[in-house]
């Protein structure tokens, strides 16, 4: 009687564990389903109006602005080479009329004064009297 009760358990734990294993496979298809359709859904989002991949796009995206950094850092180069250049042109210009002597009028004297980046220039001036 006790060999009766030991197969018949072994046949219960047998029927028990091919009943897990068929809801698993079952589990299995089903979590399956699920991760394909993510995958279609993944694959709609990931693409821009044209049809391409947005991370193709973003890595296109790095490429031109590695590409712009490039370009900016030969602006700056340039813009200090004018700087340095500019320094040695004429900049500054000034101008004044003014009376040297108070008897006579209408502003006849001058100061004319032109100067580069550095300060250095001439002045021209011409006393009226």
């Amino acid at each position: 009687m006790f060999n009766v009760d030991m197969q018949v358990a072994a046949m219960a734990l047998a029927g028990i564990g091919g009943l897990l294993l068929l809801i698993l496979l079952v589990y299995i298809a089903f979590l399956h389903w699920k991760i394909k359709k993510l995958e279609t859904k993944y694959t709609f989002f990931m693409q821009d109006e044209t049809g391409t991949s947005v991370e193709a796009k973003l890595r296109d995206d790095v490429d031109k602005l590695h590409n712009l950094q490039g370009t900016l850092d030969l602006i700056h180069q340039t813009q200090k080479d004018i700087m340095a250049v500019q320094n040695h042109c004429f900049r500054k210009i000034g101008f004044v009329k003014y009376n040297a002597f108070d008897n006579i009028g209408n502003n006849l004297s001058f100061a004319f004064t032109v100067l580069d980046g550095k300060n250095d220039g001439f002045c021209l001036s011409s006393v009226y009297g």
